[in-house]
């Protein structure tokens, strides 16, 4: 007797419901008088509004509304407020950034701080970056955030000291080692045997804008960061050129 064989196989699964459409979504919570996800709903969609509000009157929850209006508010709120903590924070970063540009003892050590902030951005961006010293009516000296300048050059004359105080010095970098490939590009190579730019030293344009401008200012210096990490000083008073201590 042949044993009958059932045959086998595995069943279709049930498709999955689809999820709800946002204007479902929006009656469900309505008629659920569930305000929090329909304010949080509305907030995404504010065109929903209507229809959640439909819902809760459909629901004979009319206060719903209102209570509705209020959670919307609310979360208006907390987002200026969120917005207003993030500028609050930000302007004490800055302002916390200027008072560290400050309250030098001589011109030499706030160039020093400039360009201990300014050469590691320069040199891994391979751009030169520049800004000037100043000297506080407090006798104390200070020095201007550094600025992005080119991969080439950077021009002081771009910034600006505070009111009230008295240039004495400008600081740039000068980036990274490179080369001018054929096509006239600046090519970052990080080897001062491949290096067009000289970019350890002064370049003869550089000494000679910082004697332009230290023209009827004896205490102005130029100073340099190079991509070797050193500091140098360019004196115009005295005539000299050296590494910054």
């Amino acid at each position: 007797m042949l044993e009958s064989v059932q045959a086998t196989g595995r069943s279709a699964a049930s498709a999955p419901a689809s999820p709800p459409s946002p204007v479902e979504r929006a009656r469900e919570l309505g008629a659920a008088g569930d305000i929090a996800g329909a304010a949080a709903l509305v907030r995404e969609r504010p065109d929903l509004r209507g229809t959640v509000e439909d819902a809760l009157l459909q629901a004979g929850n009319p206060g719903g509304i209102g209570d509705l209006a209020d959670a919307l508010k609310q979360a208006v709120e907390k987002a200026i407020d969120t917005v207003r903590d993030v500028v609050a924070k930000a302007a004490d970063a800055v302002t916390a950034a200027a008072a560290a540009r400050t309250g030098f003892p001589n011109v030499d050590a706030a160039a020093r701080a400039a360009l201990t902030e300014a050469n590691p951005q320069s040199i891994r961006e391979n751009l030169e970056f520049g800004g000037l010293v100043y000297k506080s009516p407090d006798g104390t000296y200070g020095y201007t955030a550094p600025a992005r300048g080119t991969s080439t050059g950077f021009d002081p004359t771009s910034v600006t000291i505070p009111s009230g105080t008295t240039l004495v010095g400008d600081f740039h970098t000068h980036a990274d080692y490179s080369i001018v490939d054929a096509s006239g590009n600046v090519v970052r190579t990080s080897d001062p045997a491949r290096d067009d730019f000289n970019s350890d030293q002064f370049s003869t344009t550089d000494l000679r804008g910082i004697a332009a401008d230290a023209a009827g200012k004896p205490e102005y210096r130029g100073y340099l960061g190079t991509p070797s990490g050193n500091f140098r000083v360019f004196d115009p008073a005295a005539n000299t050129n050296t590494i910054l201590r």
